[in-house]
């Protein structure tokens, strides 16, 4: 890689870490002021109603908003850096299925994992909260934690960060999208099912050229932490409620392991894009940039914050 290269790389990577500040910073900003405004009205921010309504206010400005205006500032052509092309019906759901499967195994492990850290504070804790039993607030909730994030979150971060980072390597720009993607959810609960699960995300949004397999798939990954929260307000017997988790696991694997089989016919599909940079040193000039140095800082301390 030579110097101007270097320079370019240095330069993308350190806005990259900035927006994604800007987005973490907002992210909480936004809710406090919300909830400052609504005080002053004398409304409760954590009604059925108003809570998700102001999670979606939260997402779009904090992440479509901040990526538009991040695509403007940095002369971006968005229709090439967010792809939403038609994918074959059948390659879709060889993705998604892949996907969920990847995100369903590492969920499990990582329920284990926390269950094991319990005893020095580290618990799980639920980050979807259904406080009404009508089906307004639960589609509001379907709206709020699975659907717009899986919208605002794939744009900036499958959509404009990796489409940005693509040029310097397939692997690196996945690598490093990923962890970005992890470390902006703050919590050490949600970190390393979100790096999971973003990889596979991340490879099938290169694959196929298209953002449509990863929303698909962040769609029903958080719809199933939403069925998980409306399961204990109705308060579904834990048995039944194991049982339809392990039957609809075993339905995704199944049809994960079936998709990798059936795309494995496809040699060409599951090979790196060679680049011309080295990943090594692409890592060491992303990583040593002031915006990832600054985000990254930033990230880590709220999420030692937050766990402890």
């Amino acid at each position: 890689m030579n110097y101007n290269d270097k320079i370019s790389l240095r330069k993308t990577c350190s806005s990259i870490g900035f927006m994604v500040f800007a987005s973490a910073v907002l992210l909480h900003i936004i809710p406090y002021s919300m909830s400052i405004i609504s005080g002053i009205f004398r409304i409760n921010p954590l009604s059925a109603t108003l809570e998700p309504i102001i999670s979606c206010i939260d997402s779009i400005v904090s992440l479509f908003i901040v990526g538009a205006i991040y695509c403007k500032l940095s002369s971006s052509d968005m229709s090439k850096l967010v792809p939403v092309s038609r994918v074959k019906p059948k390659l879709l759901c060889c993705f998604v299925l892949i996907t969920l499967t990847v995100s369903f195994i590492s969920s499990y492990m990582t329920d284990i994992l926390l269950d094991n850290l319990s005893f020095i504070g580290i618990s799980s804790k639920s980050f979807v909260d259904i406080d009404s039993g009508d089906g307004f607030s639960v589609l509001l909730q379907i709206i709020s934690v699975a659907v717009v994030p899986a919208l605002v979150e794939e744009f900036m971060f499958r959509g404009i960060i990796l489409h940005k980072l693509l040029p310097y390597g397939t692997t690196f720009a996945i690598l490093v999208t990923t962890i970005l993607f992890a470390m902006l959810h703050g919590n050490i609960v949600q970190i390393p099912f979100a790096f999971v699960g973003g990889l596979a995300m991340a490879f099938s949004v290169v694959k196929t050229n298209s953002l449509l397999p990863s929303i698909i798939s962040h769609f029903f990954i958080n719809l199933l932490s939403v069925y998980l929260d409306a399961a204990k307000y109705y308060e579904v017997p834990t048995d039944i409620n194991n049982t339809i988790y392990f039957i609809l696991l075993f339905v995704v694997v199944l049809g994960g392991v079936l998709s990798a089989f059936i795309l494995s016919s496809n040699k060409d599909l599951f090979k790196t894009n060679l680049s011309k940079y080295k990943f090594r040193e692409c890592m060491g000039v992303c990583f040593s940039s002031v915006g990832i140095i600054f985000t990254g800082i930033f990230l880590i301390i709220r999420t030692v914050n937050y766990t402890l």
